[in-house]
């Protein structure tokens, strides 16, 4: 399986001045489901959404997950005819994880929610075979990112039968070359993600695009980008 990163930077928003603190997402999974092998494949695509009308990159994948500090529904403004969608809003988190997916070729029965994380099952009705999939919207604040990667290793345990997607902004870094600009110092907190992906025997999947997922939107020396969306999966 191949990621996709996006195209531009999560920090673009332009001419939207009542949405200024807006962070849109757009995650897609489909053809991932290989009823001969326990490995994933399929493609994955990580893509901004457009910021005034929220619609989603492509309706054409079977499973969608939104990640964004929108307090209002973007549910209504997706426009997917005969689709379903789950969130998180319940844990009261201002990044919200919203997981849609087409019913025709989907039937996703169990969800395990957190401020971080929404985990489905994803039965594909063509393939009869199901896929675990992890929508992931790490905090930004180190220490508030322990109990998503407490729960990767843990889940990886329970998780060793079927496939295993994760995908999403982690608001990590694998190691020093993923980042440019700004602080360039390795501290004891950048290690949490890369030995929570080495207990867990997660593997970053090859991916096409630009390498920095996000920026602070300054030029020059002021310029900080830094790799954070990352798509994932078990071995």
């Amino acid at each position: 399986m191949d990621a996709q990163h996006p195209k531009e930077p999560n920090t673009r928003i332009q001419n939207m001045e009542s949405l200024a603190h807006l962070k849109t997402g757009h995650y897609e999974a489909d053809n991932f489901a290989n009823p001969s092998t326990t490995k994933a494949s399929g493609k994955c695509t990580m893509s901004t959404m457009d910021s005034e009308t929220h619609e989603a990159s492509s309706a054409s994948a079977g499973i969608q997950g939104v990640l964004t500090t929108l307090e209002s529904s973007v549910e209504d403004n997706l426009n997917l005819t005969g689709w379903n969608f789950f969130s998180n809003v319940s844990t009261k988190t201002p990044c919200r994880i919203l997981v849609g997916w087409n019913t025709a070729t989907y039937n996703l029965p169990n969800f395990h929610q957190s401020p971080q994380w929404v985990t489905c099952d994803a039965y594909s009705i063509t393939t009869k075979t199901t896929t675990h999939i992890s929508f992931i919207y790490g905090h930004n604040k180190p220490p508030n990112r322990q109990p998503l990667w407490e729960y990767i290793v843990i889940s990886s345990r329970l998780f060793n039968i079927h496939p295993w997607i994760l995908m999403g902004d982690f608001n990590a870094v694998m190691d020093p070359d993923h980042r440019s600009g700004g602080d360039m110092r390795w501290l004891g907190h950048h290690d949490d993600f890369p030995k929570a992906c080495h207990h867990a025997q997660l593997a970053a999947l090859p991916y096409t695009g630009m390498k920095f997922s996000w920026n602070n939107g300054q030029q020059g020396r002021g310029n900080i980008q830094r790799k954070l969306d990352w798509v994932l999966e078990n071995n």
